[in-house]
This record gives structure tokens, sequence and C-alpha cells, in this order.
């Protein structure tokens, strides 16, 4: 079993009217522990994912000095641990809608990239940082009209 200490979460919006100023969200569930989902905003006031733009996000433990894709409250509570009986944990991205499709502002996503990352300095057993995989390399779009939530498959890194 390794814990995962930190996620590295990156995705493009593409296309006209692509962005949307909606909360974005990521959630891990695990087989054992249930699971935790992050609102992927660096301040405050929430961010705002502009069209034809990459964005980057890290969750969790970090070392050195802070970096500037640091989540807001990324403190990474639940136990994720990336092999637990045999079963990796579920990835997921959720945008939060507006219950009006004519208010609603969809996000067209493309290339969702995620990787759980657990450090060997937490467990002796793991010789090197082990990293699990997560990619939806087709667009996507998320909204009242598409569905909100996308589950990220795994990949073999």
């Amino acid at each position: 079993m390794s814990l995962v200490t930190s996620i590295d979460v990156s995705f493009s919006t593409s296309g006209t009217h692509s962005g949307t100023s909606d909360r974005l969200y990521l959630g891990v569930v695990t087989a054992r522990h249930g699971g935790q989902e992050w609102n992927l905003a660096k301040e405050a006031a929430g961010h705002s994912f502009s069209s034809n733009a990459s964005h980057h996000f890290r969750i969790g433990r970090y070392s050195g000095a802070k970096p500037s894709t640091q989540v807001r409250h990324g403190t990474i509570s639940v136990p994720i641990d990336t092999q637990s009986d045999n079963r990796r944990p579920l990835v997921y991205l959720r945008k939060h809608g507006i219950m009006d499709a004519e208010l609603d502002n969809a996000a067209r996503l493309e290339r969702i990239h995620v990787q759980l990352r657990s450090d060997p300095s937490d467990d002796p057993s793991v010789g090197s940082t082990s990293v699990e995989g997560y990619a939806l390399l087709k667009p996507v779009w998320l909204g009242i009209e598409y569905g909100l939530t996308v589950w990220i498959p795994w990949y073999l890194t």
C-alpha cells in the first residue's frame, strides 16, 4: 500500500466559449476509505477557467517553496492508497452546475491528466516516488445539458 501525498491535475480548455467561471472539483474515491473532493481554486475568490488555456493544480504536500499551482485548502485528509484490495482509486472531475441550461456556463475540457503521487519518505517499503496516472485525452463538455461529471480512466505510467 502506498499512501498518496500529492495530486497533480492539468487540463486545457479549447474552442470558443470553452471556459467557465463555475467551480470545478477533483474527486478521488477509494475502496476502503471512501473519498474526498477538492475545489480547484487557488484563491478565496475562486478560479476562472478561461478559454484556450492550460490549467495546472497541485493538491497535498510539496517540498520547498509553495508552488503557484497549489490548491487553496488542498489537504489530503482521507487516506488514499493506490492499491487498496487490488483496486485502484476512482478519479473524477465535476463542474458545479446551475440548474438552468440557459444560465449554466458549460466548459469544454481537453487532455485531462491526473497523477496520484506517493512520497517514499512516508513508506520505507517504497523505493522511489510512486505515480498512478489517469488521463482523458478526448474533449468533453461539462454542463447541465451534457452532464456535470466525467470519470477519468487509469492508465499505466
